[in-house]
C-alpha cells in the first residue's frame, strides 16, 4: 500500500503542476486548469487523505468475510446507476475531435472507415433504425450508442474482475480510467473499441483459467474490427496460447490458433470486397506513414500524453510491470506483460495522430487493457484481500479526481473551449474549430469573430478564410465574404471548391460579371459538371449575357437532360434577348425569341406577354388578344398573364371576360396589391353600360 500511496500523491501533485505550469506540453494531465484550480486542489486533498485512511485500515488482519447483500446487488446496481448518470451527464457539444467526423461521415452514408470498420457498420445499421423510428441525428444516435456501450462495459468490468479478486470493491479500478469519459454520450467509435477490447480480456482470462482459447481468438478477431488499434492484443493471445500448449493442451492452442486465423482472414477479405480499400492493413499503414510527418518530439509527447489521459490506472500498470516485487508464480504477471508492453507501444505509436491532444480519443481502445493489467499486477503484488479492497478503493477515488474535468469538458461548453485554446495546437487552429462550431449553431457574430482571430494569428489559414467567408455570407455581408475568398485563393490559386465559393459570393452580391469569369474557369476544369454550366447560365444571363447564357444551359441539357433546370434556363435566356431585341427595335428577332421560348416551353407566360406587346405596337389588337388568351390558357396558374389579359379585354371593351381574368388573377395571388382598384374600375364601366 505504499507503493500506492506514494503514487497517489505523485499523481495528484503533477495534475495541479500541470494544471498551472504545464497546460500545454501535459494536457493530459492539466484537465483542473481549464475547469477549477481551487476545487481541483480540494478534492487532491480529500482524494489523499483518504488514500492514507485506506493503507491504516489495510494493515489489520484479513478476516474471511461472507458478501453482503449489498455487494451482491452491486453487479446489477452498478449498471442501472451508470446509465442515469450517462443520460444526465451526455454531451452537449462537439468538440471532441473523432465524434464529429464520424457523425459526419454516418450521416452522409458511410457504413465503413478504415481505423474502425465494425464500430461504423454497427453506428451506421443502429443510426438508420434510429432516425427512421425516432427521427434521430446521427449525433444523437451516437450519445444513444456510446451509453449502451458504456452499459455493456459495465457488466464485462464486474466479469472480469472476478478473475482477480473476489472482492466487489475492487472493481472500482475498472472506472479509474479517463476513457470512461467516452460511454457518457460522446458520439463516435471510441465506446464501442473499449467494450469490444474488454470483451477480449474476459475471454483471455477466461481461458486462462482453463477454457478453451478459441473463443477468446473470435473475440480477438471482433476487438480488430471494430478498431485497428486493437491489434496490440495479438501478442497477448500468442502468449495464451503458448501457455496452453505448455500445459499439455496442444490440440486446444492448435485449434484455436486456426480458427483466430481463419476468422482474420475472412473479417479482412469480407472488408477489403465490401469497401473497396485495405481497410484494417491500410489504417495501420497509414499510422506508420504518419510517423514521418511529425517530429519524434512531437510523438513522443502526444504518446505520452495519451497515456496520462487514460487515467491513473494507465500510469499504474505500467509502474507495477516496472517495479517488480513479490508476485505469485501464476502466470498472471507474464499475461499483464504481454498486455501493457504492446498497448503502450501502440499508443505512442499513434502520438502521431493524436494531434497535439486535438485527437485524444485515438488510443481510448487500449484503457481497459492497462485496466485489466493493473489489477492483476496488484493481485499479484498484494498480500491479502483487505489490502486489495483498499488499493482498488484509492485508485478508484483517484480515477474519479482524473475523470471529473474530463466530464465537465464533456457537459460544459466553456470547459470544452477553454481546454481546447490551451492545447499546443498551430497558431489559429484552435479558433477556427470553434468557429466552425459556432457556424453549425448559427451563431454567425460568434463566429466571425473567430475566424477572424484564426486568420490574425495565421494569415495562410485557407479553411479559416473560407470559414469567414460563410460567416460573412449567413451575414448577408458578401463583400466580406469576396475579400476572405479571394485572399484563400491567392494562397491556393488551384483549389476547386473556393474559387468555386467565391462565384457564388460574386452572384450574391450581384457581381455578375466577375461571377461568369470565374464559372467559366471551373467549367474548363470540370467540363462535364452540368451543375457548373447552370451557374454559369445563371451568371451570364443576369449579366446581360443571353445568348452565351443559352448556350451554357444547352450544354447543362446535354449534360443531363433528366434535369429541367437546364430548360427552363434556355428559355429565360431567349425571353431576356426577345426583350432586349424589342427594346432596341428589331421586332423580327424579338419575336423569334419569344416564339423559340414558346416551341421550348409552352408554358412560359411571359413570351405571350411580350408577344403580345409586339402584335399591339403593330396595331393588330386582335392578335394581341389572341396571344394573351393562349397564353392564359397553356399557363393558367400564373396572375400576371391573366391580369394583363384581363387590362387588354378592359381596354377593348370586353367588360365581362375582363373581370373573370381579373377576379382569376386575385384568387391566385391573393396578397398582391392593386387588384380590388381594377375590379372596381371594370365594375362601374359594366354598371354604366348596363344603364
Amino acid at each position: 500500500m505504499t507503493l500506492i500511496v506514494l503514487f497517489t500523491a505523485a499523481w495528484l501533485a503533477l495534475s495541479l503542476a500541470a494544471s498551472v505550469f504545464w497546460t500545454g506540453s501535459l494536457w493530459g494531465l492539466a484537465g483542473w486548469g481549464t475547469v477549477s484550480f481551487t476545487w481541483g486542489t480540494i478534492l487532491a486533498i480529500v482524494v489523499f487523505v483518504y488514500a492514507l485512511v485506506r493503507r491504516r485500515a489495510a494493515g489489520g488482519t484479513d478476516v474471511p468475510e461472507a458478501p453482503s447483500r449489498l455487494e451482491r446487488a452491486v453487479p446489477w446496481l452498478a449498471p442501472a446507476a451508470f446509465l442515469l448518470i450517462a443520460w444526465l451527464l451526455h454531451a452537449r457539444h462537439d468538440l471532441v475531435g473523432e465524434s464529429g467526423a464520424v457523425s459526419r461521415a454516418i450521416a452522409g452514408g458511410a457504413l465503413f472507415t478504415k481505423a474502425a470498420p465494425l464500430a461504423t457498420l454497427v453506428y451506421a445499421a443502429v443510426y438508420r433504425f434510429m432516425n427512421e423510428v425516432f427521427l434521430r441525428t446521427a449525433a444523437g444516435t451516437g450519445t444513444v450508442l456510446s451509453i449502451a456501450a458504456g452499459l455493456l462495459y459495465t457488466v464485462l468490468a464486474f466479469r472480469a474482475a472476478a478473475f482477480a479478486r473476489r472482492d466487489l470493491a475492487g472493481k472500482a479500478v475498472f472506472f479509474a480510467s479517463g476513457w470512461v469519459a467516452f460511454f457518457f454520450g460522446v458520439p463516435g467509435s471510441g465506446a464501442l473499441a473499449m467494450t469490444a477490447a474488454l470483451l477480449f480480456l474476459v475471454a483471455a482470462l477466461a481461458a486462462f483459467r482453463g477454457r478453451h482459447p478459441v473463443w477468446a481468438g473470435l473475440a480477438l478477431v471482433i476487438a480488430i474490427g471494430v478498431h485497428t488499434s486493437l491489434a496490440c492484443l495479438v501478442p497477448a493471445y500468442l502468449w495464451l496460447l503458448a501457455r496452453a500448449t505448455r500445459e499439455g493442451r496442444r490440440e486446444e492452442a492448435n485449434v484455436a490458433g486456426a480458427a483466430a486465423t481463419v476468422f482474420l482472414a475472412v473479417l479482412l477479405v469480407s472488408l477489403v470486397l465490401a469497401t473497396g480499400s485495405t481497410g484494417p492493413v491500410g489504417a495501420l499503414v497509414s499510422t506508420v506513414g504518419s510517423l514521418s510527418r511529425a517530429s519524434a518530439g512531437e510523438i513522443l509527447r502526444d504518446g505520452a500524453n495519451a497515456l496520462l489521459a487514460g487515467g491513473p490506472v494507465t500510469a499504474l500498470a505500467l509502474l507495477l510491470l516496472v517495479a517488480g516485487g513479490r508476485r505469485r508464480d501464476s502466470g498472471l504477471g507474464a499475461f499483464a506483460f504481454w498486455l501493457v508492453v504492446p498497448a503502450t507501444a501502440a499508443v505512442l505509436l499513434a502520438g502521431s495522430r493524436v494531434q497535439a491532444g486535438l485527437r485524444w480519443e485515438i488510443a481510448a481502445a487500449t484503457a481497459p487493457v492497462f485496466a485489466v493489467a493493473a489489477l492483476v499486477l496488484l493481485g499479484e503484488r498484494l498480500p491479502g484481500r483487505r489490502a486489495m479492497r483498499a488499493a482498488c478503493l484509492v485508485v478508484g477515488a483517484l480515477g474519479l479526481f482524473h475523470l471529473v474535468p474530463i466530464l465537465a469538458a464533456g457537459v460544459s461548453e466553456p470547459v470544452a473551449t477553454a481546454r481546447l485554446r490551451s492545447l499546443p495546437l498551430e497558431a489559429g487552429r484552435a479558433e477556427t474549430i470553434l468557429g466552425y462550431r459556432s457556424l453549425e449553431r448559427h451563431r454567425w457574430k460568434e463566429a466571425s469573430e473567430r475566424f477572424a482571430v484564426a486568420v490574425e494569428a495565421d494569415s495562410l489559414n485557407v479553411i479559416a478564410r473560407w470559414g469567414y467567408a460563410d460567416a460573412a455570407i449567413a451575414n448577408e455581408d458578401f463583400v466580406e465574404a469576396i475579400g476572405q475568398l479571394d485572399r484563400a485563393l491567392r494562397i491556393v490559386p488551384d483549389n476547386f471548391e473556393v474559387r468555386r465559393r467565391l462565384a457564388e459570393a460574386y452572384v450574391s452580391q450581384r457581381w455578375y460579371e466577375e461571377a461568369v469569369r470565374e464559372f467559366e474557369r471551373l467549367v474548363a476544369e470540370r467540363p462535364l459538371d452540368a451543375g457548373l454550366w447552370l451557374r454559369l447560365g445563371y451568371a451570364r444571363n443576369r449579366a446581360g449575357e443571353y445568348e452565351a447564357a443559352a448556350i451554357a444551359y444547352e450544354r447543362a441539357m446535354q449534360i443531363d437532360p433528366a434535369d429541367e433546370a437546364g430548360r427552363d434556363g434556355v428559355v429565360s435566356a431567349w425571353v431576356n434577348e426577345g426583350t432586349r431585341r424589342q427594346q432596341e427595335g428589331d421586332v423580327k428577332t424579338a419575336r423569334m425569341y419569344y416564339e423559340r421560348a414558346i416551341d421550348m416551353n409552352p408554358r412560359v407566360w411571359q413570351a405571350y406577354n411580350n408577344l403580345a406587346v409586339l402584335e399591339a405596337e403593330s396595331g393588330d389588337r386582335e392578335g394581341a388578344l389572341a396571344t394573351l388568351r393562349r397564353g392564359a390558357g397553356m399557363s393558367p396558374h400564373s396572375p400576371d398573364i391573366h391580369l394583363n389579359l384581363g387590362l387588354a379585354l378592359e381596354e377593348a371593351g370586353l367588360l365581362e371576360e375582363a373581370l373573370e381574368h381579373v377576379y382569376r388573377a386575385r384568387q391566385l395571388s391573393p396578397m398582391t396589391p392593386g387588384y380590388d382598384e381594377v375590379i372596381a374600375r371594370i365594375e362601374k364601366r359594366l354598371e354604366k353600360e348596363r344603364r
